[in-house]
């Protein structure tokens, strides 16, 4: 049994030992041997395009072009938004060869330059960021032993369209003796117009009937590209518009049309043959729009594009009515600011002023200005501006171009220069106190004389007066060391020591209104408010609210005069100007007084 036993744990032994072979080995193996990471050469987002290249002899030596060898410099763009490391430059020596880093040059700017000494290369770029490629563009070829197409030229750049149809051009490209002229063609546009076959036919396919603009795009081998704007014009006007224009009798002209843009712009003139008998008897009109006029009058001519359209019913056209004024004016107004028509004006002497006239639509529109009398008032024969030189009244005539056989128009306005007022007497009365009020005005002059007399509303303004109490009121009769006076003071001081009818009536007034109301209760009548004309030596002109002032009769410069307290204007006592209590024109008191007191 025990052998038995024994015999049996062997097979038991070699299998555990199968099991730990099978799983252990393996595990001590796998960190012996690490795996090869994996490189990451996913494609960025960035790409080369408009690559182009030239062949040239520049930065070769003498040596290198004794052996045949040529530069290619290259030049192209990028896109994309990916950071780069650098571009490589793959050059194959034939189409039939597969692009390898063997022939590559690798740069990090985009611009590369290949030495090369073969006779064909075909050339691409691509963009790098570290060992990720992205996208290139188009490839390029290029013989360096051979003339290559540097540029490229569209002999025409427009096209007539008259329906969907094809439109042949012509290029350059064939004359420039270059190896490859098999340049490729294309349309910015293909819903407009393509190019049929780009690469063997210069034909443009056209698929509208209106005008448009496109591109239509040349590439060469060489990668010279260039884009050359089109457009497709109608072949007869859409639009058409007869420009205004005046004319005139016995003008000759010709009509002038806006033509929208066409092949043919060919227009036609006439006019409604219904009224060819009216017509004729203003002008002639020639179908390629000669006018000759006749006379004034109204007419109605047309012009109508050459042509029809598939897309319209008639040609485009237009009608205008032609006013014909005459050669010389029908009328002459002279008008006023307000566009008024004026017969007369008065004008002061020595003052100036310029007529507007009105002239009436004519060829020609200048006018004559004369002067009846030019002693009175003279006029400026272009211009029309007149001068008044004296009292009088004159005419002023202008004058208006005219045919030798009609009688010219004209308008005449007749010119007032009024004479100034000339100096009158002092208004007289037969009353028993004329005496007394020329000594009141007398005495009213002489303290306006003596500069001693100043102005004062009543402030004790005066410090070296320090015993003066209103001092505006008459120190002869108030006992103040101030001779100063205000309006209404001054004359009632005025009444009082020249006019001594009324007695003493310094001590009881106030202002304008008190002496008012003071001097009617003394018997001086309100007569109103009557022109200086009117008035007498003495009459007291008075605004009861404002100002009073004494007329004296008198006159200077045709301005009667007034004394009076006006105002102070040194700041002091007395009247160091003058101009405190003063005679002088009452030019500015005609505006403010209300009324006139008078004593009878």
């Amino acid at each position: 049994m025990n052998l038995s036993h024994k015999n049996n744990r062997i097979p038991i032994c070699i299998l555990i030992l199968l099991v730990t072979f099978t799983f252990i080995l393996p595990a001590a193996a796998h960190g012996v041997t690490k795996k090869k990471k994996k490189e990451i050469t996913t494609p960025i987002n960035v790409s080369t395009y408009g690559l182009e290249g030239y062949v040239t002899n520049e930065g070769l030596s003498k040596k290198e072009q004794k052996q045949g060898k040529k530069n290619i410099k290259l030049y192209w763009k990028r896109d994309g938004s990916h950071k780069l490391t650098h571009y490589i430059v793959y050059y194959v020596k034939n189409d039939a060869d597969s692009y390898t880093e063997k022939n590559s040059k690798k740069v990090t700017k985009q611009s590369a330059v290949l030495t090369v000494s073969g006779k064909y290369y075909r050339i691409k770029v691509k963009p790098y960021y570290k060992k990720q490629p992205g996208k290139c563009g188009q490839s390029i070829q290029i013989r360096p032993k051979e003339k290559n197409i540097t540029d490229i030229s569209l002999n025409g750049n427009r096209f007539i369209m008259t329906r969907p149809s094809e439109v042949s051009f012509s290029h350059n490209g064939e004359q420039t003796k270059a190896c490859d002229t098999s340049i490729k063609w294309s349309s910015s546009n293909d819903d407009v117009a393509n190019v049929i076959d780009g690469r063997k036919s210069n034909t443009i396919r056209v698929f509208t009937y209106y005008p448009t603009k496109f591109s239509i795009i040349a590439r060469a081998p060489s990668g010279i590209k260039k884009y050359f704007k089109a457009t497709i014009i109608p072949l007869y006007p859409e639009k058409i518009s007869i420009v205004p224009e005046k004319m005139y009798e016995k003008d000759v002209k010709t009509l002038s049309v806006n033509v929208s843009e066409a092949a043919n712009r060919g227009i036609t003139f006439s006019y409604a043959s219904k009224y060819k008998k009216e017509f004729s008897k203003i002008a002639s009109l020639s179908s390629s729009g000669k006018l000759k006029i006749k006379k004034t009058g109204k007419i109605t001519v047309k012009a109508v594009a050459k042509g029809k359209y598939p897309y319209r019913e008639s040609p485009a056209s237009d009608t205008a009515k032609l006013y014909i004024y005459p050669q010389y004016p029908t009328s002459v107004k002279i008008l006023d600011k307000k566009n008024n028509s004026i017969k007369k004006i008065s004008l002061k002497k020595g003052k100036k002023t310029t007529l507007s006239p009105k002239v009436s639509e004519a060829k020609y529109m200048t006018l004559k200005w004369k002067s009846k009398d030019a002693s009175i008032a003279k006029v400026d024969k272009n211009t029309g501006e007149i001068t008044a030189l004296k009292p009088g009244t004159t005419t002023i005539t202008a004058t208006a171009k005219s045919d030798k056989n009609k009688k010219a128009a004209s308008a005449n306005v007749d010119i007032s220069v009024p004479a100034p007022p000339k100096p009158t007497k002092p208004p007289t009365s037969s009353s028993s106190n004329d005496k007394a009020l020329k000594n009141m005005v007398k005495w009213a002059k002489a303290i306006a004389a003596d500069d001693t007399y100043g102005y004062s509303m009543g402030l004790k303004r005066y410090s070296r007066y320090s015993k003066s109490n209103h001092n505006r009121y008459c120190h002869i009769c108030n006992n103040t060391n101030s001779k100063d006076y205000d309006c209404a003071s001054f004359v009632a001081a005025a009444v009082s020591h020249g006019y001594k009818l009324n007695g003493n009536i310094c001590s009881q007034t106030g202002g304008c209104n008190s002496l008012y109301g003071l001097l009617k209760s003394y018997g001086w009548k309100d007569i109103g408010r009557i022109p200086p004309s009117q008035m007498k030596c003495g009459d007291i002109m008075i605004n009861p609210h404002m100002h009073v002032e004494i007329f004296t009769g008198e006159m200077k410069n045709g301005f009667y005069l007034n004394v009076a307290a006006h105002d102070d204007y040194d700041g002091k006592s007395g009247d160091s100007t003058g101009r405190d209590i003063s005679v002088s024109s009452n030019a500015w008191f005609l505006r403010h007084y209300t009324t006139v007191l008078r004593h009878y």
